[in-house]
């Protein structure tokens, strides 16, 4: 048997006998529990102390004029030599492969490519 829904307008299907479907219960809004505001809340009161804390301290970081000089061994590339050839000249007591790595890392190079006449810093 099929009546007519008078709270939405929509024809609804009814067995016989059966009662009248109520409204729905109107739903509250999705809200973070107490729980939730709780740690919230606590997070940020410690995030809070702990910054005042480090300015207080006066542990933060600050840039400085000093200057920390570096001093490095220089080669120039001669023609024909390689990483491999300058590693075995230079550093005969070292693995090369591990010698090879630290002049690419410290020079900045992308591949063993050489130019003759190319500086090099040595590690």
């Amino acid at each position: 048997m099929t009546q007519f829904n008078a709270t939405n307008g929509y024809p609804q299907q009814v067995a016989y006998g059966a009662r009248k479907a109520t409204r729905p219960v109107a739903r509250r809004p999705i809200t973070a529990s107490k729980g939730f505001k709780k740690a919230r809340a606590v997070a940020i009161l410690v995030a809070l102390v702990w910054g005042g804390a480090s300015i207080v301290s006066g542990q933060s970081a600050t840039a400085s004029n000093d200057h920390v000089a570096a001093h490095f061994t220089y080669v120039n590339v001669q023609s024909g030599e390689s990483l491999w050839s300058i590693a075995e000249r230079v550093a005969p007591n070292e693995n090369p492969q591990e010698w090879i790595a630290k002049v690419v890392t410290l020079n900045n190079l992308t591949d063993g490519t050489l130019v003759p006449g190319q500086r090099l810093a040595l590690p």
